[in-house]
């Protein structure tokens, strides 16, 4: 995608919880455009948030400190962001790990699951612990995914630009 596309991307807010099915659709849709998950650990985490880890530890692809990912700025302190390969095995684990979108919160799972594209940009933000979470799409890249998955029609709303 060149820059001119990537200038013409718009918000569009779930209006309600990814969760099942859909939440799984999502991730699988996913695969076509994503190349990276980011997961944040901000605290300590209970026994299934360190399974959480182990489980994705062979896909890690960095980790650095940061007050700041996709959707948050925090104030204070720093959380750890870890970025992993985003391929069916990723899927494979994110879809056994929960099957809700809002269900990445700690201290039971690592934070606010996000997915990228290859260029870094953001197509899929949550910030569970506010149950937000929204695409970053264009007009074309919207009319497919609702067409692959046209129960996201209902849910979607486009952000009006401030």
């Amino acid at each position: 995608m060149n820059q001119e596309e990537s200038q013409n991307r718009n918000y569009y807010t779930l209006l309600k919880e990814p969760s099942g099915k859909l939440y799984g659709d999502i991730l699988n849709y996913g695969l076509e455009i994503c190349s990276t998950a980011l997961l944040v650990v901000n605290g300590k985490l209970k026994s299934q948030g360190e399974l959480a880890l182990r489980s994705l530890e062979s896909l890690l692809v960095s980790s650095e400190e940061s007050f700041e990912w996709p959707g948050t700025n925090i104030q204070g302190g720093v959380a750890t962001v870890l970025r992993y390969n985003y391929n069916p095995q990723c899927v494979n684990v994110l879809r056994e790990l929960t099957d809700s979108l809002y269900q990445w919160q700690r201290p039971e799972l690592p934070q606010d699951l996000c997915l990228l594209r290859a260029d870094s940009n953001s197509w899929l933000v949550s910030i569970a612990h506010e149950k937000d979470a929204y695409f970053y799409l264009t007009e074309v890249e919207v009319s497919d995914l609702i067409n692959s998955l046209p129960e996201l029609q209902s849910i979607l709303s486009k952000d009006d630009p401030i």
